[in-house]
């Protein structure tokens, strides 16, 4: 009994020990911009943080629409996103995807993929 306890504990030291020097090497480079940084910096232009919380806002509220099953509600905020001059990011066109998908319009996802690719988004 002493024996396998002794085993296990010695590979979750190594086991963290290996996850520390992983994250040790990589810590610079693991750390992600948030996809609204990413997808504005893609443009060459940076977004400001109430606009990145405001694209994060109506993408919530299209995912929440997607959720019901309320595509036309999902339409009306991506609308709002495009009047109020913010950049639609991947999760914005994720979920616009998601709602056409779970109302059963298919010819609707395609057409948000294809706005995706249009504005140089890969969902």
């Amino acid at each position: 009994m002493k024996r396998r306890r002794k085993d296990q504990t010695e590979g979750q030291e190594s086991k963290k020990a290996k996850s520390d020097a992983d994250s040790s090497g990589k810590a610079a480079s693991s750390v992600a911009a948030s996809p609204a940084e990413t997808n504005a910096s893609a443009g060459g232009q940076k977004m400001a943080k109430w606009q990145r919380d405001r694209l994060v806002r109506l993408n919530q509220a299209i995912a929440r629409a997607a959720r019901f099953k309320k595509a036309r509600q999902a339409r009306k905020a991506y609308d709002q996103i495009i009047s109020e001059g913010l950049v639609p990011s991947a999760q914005t066109f994720g979920a616009l995807v998601n709602a056409a998908v779970r109302v059963g319009d298919m010819n609707q996802a395609r057409e948000w993929l294809a706005q995706s690719v249009q504005r140089g988004v890969n969902p």
